[in-house]
């Protein structure tokens, strides 16, 4: 990645209920749930690892990778997944509402949005160690 770059992604939040049933189930169960719950084919469905969904820990991993955390927004989702059942589907909906609107909630919401920055000094460092010459205004980024 160039010095200054940028990496975007989308993750699911560990805290938001269905990251947290999805931990509680088993792997093996997800298939056969995502295609009664969506109708989605099975082989649609892959395991799920939650290492990196919460913000303090993208905020960890980008710094032991050499990466800045520019921004970390939680982001809120209309309840498809939950149109099985009218009952369900309501309450998700007036759930994600409320975590919507109260600030203090916005950990609870279904999706991080992260942008990193790759720190200019570790990416001027990694091409001096792979042996190709810098120069000092690389080295020394003047804002």
């Amino acid at each position: 990645m160039k010095p200054d770059g940028y990496f975007v992604f989308l993750t699911p939040n560990l805290w938001d209920y269905a990251s947290l049933l999805s931990r509680l189930i088993p792997n093996q169960f997800h298939a056969p749930i995502v295609r009664r719950t969506e109708g989605r084919d099975e082989t649609d469905t892959f395991p799920t690892w939650y290492r990196s969904n919460t913000a303090p820990t993208i905020a960890g991993l980008a710094a032991a990778s050499g990466f800045r955390v520019v921004s970390c927004r939680h982001l809120t989702q209309y309840p498809n997944y939950l149109r099985f059942n009218t009952l369900l589907f309501l309450a998700g909906a007036a759930y994600a509402k409320t975590i919507r609107k109260i600030h203090q909630l916005r950990h609870l919401r279904p999706w991080i949005l992260a942008t990193l920055q790759k720190n200019h000094s570790d990416s001027a460092a990694w091409r001096n160690r792979r042996g190709i010459r810098c120069r000092a205004a690389e080295l020394l980024r003047i804002a």
